[in-house]
């Protein structure tokens, strides 16, 4: 679901003439300098990659991003990369983009995980993947995000019991306290 923020800024890139679209881009990116967002970052990037075709012009904005210091940019450019077939490069600039900002937000690091995944490295992966769910992502997150962790799942790295702690993690409301009994135990008992 967008806000009306991202769709502004969706609106305004998309009746931009391709020619200033990076420019306007790297501003809305500076405009945005100390937040994050990785919907409004999702938007740059796909307009940058669907309405810039000439590499040499994919290059110069890619240049232009690789100067820019704030976490919003390297996301981008990590986005490009990977719209490239750069995974690796891509990779690079996620861990950059999470590295740089304040609080990488859940989306950020289920797309570093997707990318991980892709690039063999689950550990890596699920520890993106904890580390997005202890962070209690709305709803819209979990179908999102649920061919990735069932990728995880299936791969050597995921141990179930790991996998148990970090469901745990993600949700530490559902667990039993001292004294309290679960949910589903004792469920169809009379009083013995």
């Amino acid at each position: 679901m967008k806000d009306g923020s991202q769709a502004l800024l969706e609106a305004l890139l998309e009746r931009t003439p391709a020619e200033r679209l990076p420019d306007e881009c790297l501003r809305a990116l500076d405009a945005a300098s100390g937040t994050f967002s990785a919907e409004t970052c999702e938007a740059i990037a796909a307009q940058l990659a669907s309405r810039i075709g000439d590499p040499a012009e994919q290059d110069r904005v890619l240049r232009r991003l690789e100067s820019h210091p704030a976490a919003s940019a390297r996301y981008v450019r990590a986005r490009l990369l990977l719209y490239r077939g750069e995974t690796e490069a891509a990779l690079a600039e996620f861990g950059a983009a999470v590295q740089s900002a304040a609080a990488p937000e859940p989306w950020t690091l289920l797309h570093g995980a997707r990318l991980l995944a892709r690039a063999g490295r689950f550990e890596e992966a699920i520890g993106d993947m904890r580390l997005a769910l202890q962070q209690h992502p709305p709803y819209a997150f979990f179908p999102r995000g649920e061919k990735t962790l069932e990728k995880l799942m299936a791969s050597d790295a995921w141990r179930p019991r790991r996998g148990a702690k970090i469901g745990r993690m993600a949700d530490p409301g559902d667990r039993p306290g001292p004294g309290k009994r679960h949910r589903d135990r004792g469920a169809g008992r009379s009083g013995v």
